[in-house]
């Protein structure tokens, strides 16, 4: 008996019914054709405001600007350079509210500078011209703590350092210039924890090192001297977990390992030395799931394998040899969902495809093969949207497109298909608003456009 049109007709079923348990590609529409005809538009650094998103895009007749979309469409929110220039938009960051964005713009007369929109024409400004004239202050890193947003700046004569704005003019100071003198500290990797921002930062002492403020100069000071003297600790990977902070640091005798801290120096401690000696286990993609932190490290005998802790030494565990052997499956792009984390990892059999973890060696599993074989799909962006997981992967056949697969059925990744073909729209920059799913992609038609997912 021939079984091949039965095992044809099996897989087609399979297949159905993977697609009826996800948005149709009916759900799936370009928003708008922002660049008209098969010009790129190109909207990057989406941030959600309500159901719909800000982002920067470009057209031949403003540049790129900053405009607002939703499901129905997209509007320019405002021409802040006017003419074909464009003011280039960037670091586009949600407030505590969700009711406001902060930005850096540059409006062709005051340089770069802090800009913030509540999604209307006139509501979209500039916060201050801090560094007068044309070169601009550059604002960077902008985080959002309570009320106000966190950001490194140069005002031209304290150097690059640690600001924070309210949103007004008068609002917008200087916390603390905190290396002394014009050469700025370049406070970076702000997180926000427990009301109060930590930042890694050289104050031209201690070397980079963690550093804390509550937005007033007092209140800014050096967590702990991680690694004593000048060389710094170099802080990394800043994430928080269980009203901690966690993050992988230098002391100059464990090697990069996993640290914690609650914000104070006695309550800052070294959380395993992975890889014993002063050899780096090197933690990296820290993510809190689940009552458990996941992360990669190398401990010496497995190479860059998935890992979690709760936050003790006994608590703090390789969850799976996933790639057998010492040379690594390095898992990465972790995604934390309800009681599962999802990452990509390489076994050396499939390649690099997605993986999900519930902490458990025999729960640590593979989410189908989307490029089969041991060619790696070498997924990206995974983005979690209800109970759906969306990311960008590759075949030889479809090129770069959208997949998603239904995480609460257990289902392996379907195509969304921007592009039939081989050449693939590149779908990136996957962000949601409300229940939707919006990224920009290319049909092969109307060049790089902004595309949505509904449910």
């Amino acid at each position: 008996m021939n079984l091949s049109p039965v095992k044809a007709n099996c897989t087609r079923l399979i297949l159905l019914l993977a697609l009826l348990a996800l948005p149709s590609v009916a759900d799936m529409d370009m928003v708008a054709d922002i660049n008209p005809g098969p010009a790129n538009a190109y909207p990057m650094f989406l941030a959600p405001l309500g159901r719909a998103v800000c982002c920067a895009a470009h057209d031949d007749t403003h540049g790129t600007e900053l405009w607002r979309a939703c499901s129905a469409g997209a509007v320019i929110l405002k021409d802040i350079c006017p003419g074909p220039e464009g003011s280039d938009p960037w670091l586009i960051t949600p407030d505590a509210t969700g009711d406001t964005l902060y930005f850096r713009a540059n409006d062709g007369r005051h340089g770069i500078e802090l800009w913030r929109t509540d999604g209307t024409p006139d509501g979209t400004m500039l916060v201050k011209d801090i560094r007068r004239g044309k070169k601009g202050s550059g604002p960077l890193g902008l985080t959002t703590v309570g009320n106000a947003v966190f950001f490194c700046a140069d005002d031209g004569k304290c150097g690059a350092e640690l600001w924070r704005s309210d949103g007004t003019r008068k609002g917008t100071v200087l916390v603390k210039d905190i290396a002394d003198g014009p050469g700025g500290s370049f406070p970076h990797d702000f997180k926000c924890m427990g009301g109060m921002l930590f930042f890694c930062v050289d104050d031209g002492e201690h070397g980079t090192e963690l550093w804390r403020s509550d937005g007033t100069s007092e209140g800014t000071a050096l967590v702990c001297d991680i690694c004593p003297g000048a060389g710094g600790s170099t802080p990394q990977q800043l994430a928080v977990f269980n009203g901690a902070l966690y993050l992988r640091a230098n002391d100059g005798v464990h090697g990069s390992e996993l640290w914690t801290t609650d914000g104070t120096p006695e309550g800052t401690r070294l959380v395993k030395d992975i890889r014993p000696g002063s050899d780096a286990s090197g933690p990296g993609y820290l993510t809190a799931c689940n009552g458990r932190l996941f992360f990669r490290a190398n401990d010496g005998v497995h190479e860059s394998e998935l890992w979690a802790s709760d936050g003790t030494p006994e608590g703090t565990c390789l969850i799976k040899d996933i790639k057998a052997g010492p040379a690594g499956s390095y898992p990465g792009h972790m995604a934390a969902g309800d009681d599962r984390v999802f990452f990509i990892a390489n076994d050396d059999v499939y390649g690099t495809e997605l993986w999900s973890s519930d902490g458990t060696t025999e729960g640590t599993v593979r989410l189908g093969d989307i490029r089969p074989g041991i060619w790696s799909a070498e997924p990206r962006e995974l983005t979690l949207v209800g109970k759906h997981l969306y990311c960008s992967a590759y075949t030889n056949e479809t090129g770069r497109e959208l997949w998603a697969c239904d995480i609460a059925a257990g289902g392996s990744p379907v195509l969304l298909d921007v592009r039939p073909g081989v050449d693939g729209a590149d779908a990136q920059a996957l962000t949601v608003a409300g229940d939707r799913l919006f990224f920009h992609a290319s049909d092969g038609v109307n060049g790089n456009e902004l595309w949505c997912v509904s449910p």
